[in-house]
């Protein structure tokens, strides 16, 4: 019997007080707008949802 091997990928978000964590970065304080790192972390956290995909399955 073979045992399948499962491996999924996690992204790890910065901790807060870490730069481009959007709670507490110390580049932008949380102004606005957010800095360039703040803004990938949210990019990135947008395409992890998969909001898209359900966006456009909603309208289609």
């Amino acid at each position: 019997m073979r045992a399948l091997a499962s491996f999924s990928l996690l992204r790890r978000g910065p901790r807060s007080g870490e730069i481009g964590s959007v709670s507490g970065c110390p580049l932008c304080g949380g102004a606005s707008p957010p800095c360039l790192a703040c803004r990938d972390e949210l990019r990135a956290r947008v395409a992890s949802l998969g909001v898209v995909a359900h966006v456009e399955a909603a309208l289609n």
